[in-house]
């Protein structure tokens, strides 16, 4: 089997460049793929071999983090069509969206030790994240790149929320244990 790295990770494990994708066709097609260039494979061969094995294996696992993450794979559907987000410094203006993340971070806030509260406004940022990926991809797939900029930013910005609701659950389980 030949592998191309010079094309983009959607060539790379075989499938469309397009926000829905199977997920377990990207993990198998990980696996696969790690098999054969795992650098472990390669032990025998001549160092330039050996750090080639090593690169394609590290450009394989990068490919496989941004095909399964909606976030990322959105933002790079989008580099692949020249629009380049810049993650740290661009946010979303939206006023209704802002006034609503401010209004969950303050839900937030005010129940970080209860965890069914906590559960809620995961579920509510999850359902977020769902409608915010359709939002994208209707724009993606008719071509309108700056709606579809506009859904990244919002799902980089939910996401960062669920992140942190993640996180609260996590420190009150291990509290609990």
């Amino acid at each position: 089997m030949r592998i191309s790295f010079a094309d983009n990770y959607f060539r790379l494990f075989g499938i469309a460049p397009t926000f829905h994708i199977n997920r377990e066709t990207v993990v198998g097609k990980h696996r696969q793929l790690q098999s054969m260039l795992h650098p472990d494979r390669h032990v025998a061969a001549g160092a330039g071999q050996r750090r080639l094995a090593v690169r394609n294996a590290a450009t394989v696992n990068e490919a496989y983090r941004v095909l399964s993450d909606d976030c990322a794979r959105a933002a790079y559907l989008l580099e692949l069509e020249g629009v380049f987000l810049n993650r740290e410094a661009e946010t979303t203006t939206d006023p209704d969206f802002l006034a609503e993340q401010m209004q969950l971070r303050g839900e937030l806030e005010a129940n970080e030790r209860n965890p069914e509260a906590l559960l809620r406004i995961e579920d509510s940022m999850q359902t977020k994240l769902r409608e915010l990926g359709c939002e994208f991809s209707d724009a993606y797939e008719s071509r309108k790149l700056d709606r579809a900029r506009a859904a990244v930013q919002k799902m980089q910005f939910v996401r960062k929320l669920d992140q942190e609701v993640k996180s609260r659950l996590r420190t009150l389980e291990e509290r609990a244990d």
